[in-house]
């Protein structure tokens, strides 16, 4: 289903459905007209033993070797394709299977350059994360990060915590009990009160 839902994105369709009552077609080989669906309707089949079907059976094992070499067959060569995983384990369910085939032919799909550069991207790119960095020789909180957290149990009129994070010496952090419901200026007065007559104020600030 992945394979066909990859392969189908490459298109403009409308699914439709057909109720079972009128799809008659698809019927026609499973429930012929006049068929017995009694208790005895399968009395006179036979099960065949597995050991009749061909490469029916998975090897325990196999050298390493020769998955690599079922691999440059089915997966890496030019007529191949470089197939997605489940079709690549689909071809190799034909010729060779073995014990652990589909994890290890899903390690090896996912270490194909080739397929790694080819294949869909079905997200956006994320931007890279950029660490903002610090002078060299930078004092305790001069370079500090603030930010708020919020929707914590009622305590004593407090709801949140403003934390204060050291950003670029000791790493050092403060919390400070407050309400989700503080403004600019009783930040303000929790930094005067319990940082600035420590630390003095901060060269650099970050925060959303």
């Amino acid at each position: 289903m992945a394979q066909w839902h990859a392969d189908l994105q490459e298109y403009d369709f409308t699914i439709k459905h057909i109720p079972g009552k009128i799809n008659t077609p698809a019927d026609e080989l499973s429930h012929p007209l006049n068929a017995d669906q009694g208790e005895d309707d399968n009395k006179d089949q036979t099960l065949l033993q597995p050991k009749l079907f061909i490469r029916a059976t998975h090897v325990t094992q196999i050298p390493d070797s020769s998955k690599r070499n079922l691999m440059a067959l089915i997966h890496d060569h030019p007529t191949a394709g470089h197939p997605g995983q489940d079709e690549t384990i689909w071809k190799a369910a034909k010729t060779l299977p073995w014990t652990g085939m589909c994890q290890w032919i899903a390690d090896y799909v996912k270490g194909c350059a080739v397929c790694q550069q080819n294949k869909i991207l079905t997200h956006k790119k994320r931007v890279l994360l950029y660490h903002i960095t610090t002078k060299e020789g930078t004092l305790p909180f001069q370079q500090i990060a603030m930010d708020l957290i919020t929707g914590l149990l009622q305590h004593h009129r407090h709801n949140a915590i403003l934390t204060i994070v050291d950003h670029g010496c000791s790493h050092a952090a403060i919390f400070l009990p407050c309400s989700d419901t503080i403004t600019g200026p009783g930040i303000a007065q929790l930094y005067l009160d319990y940082v600035y007559r420590w630390f003095s104020l901060p060269n650099k600030m970050i925060s959303d």
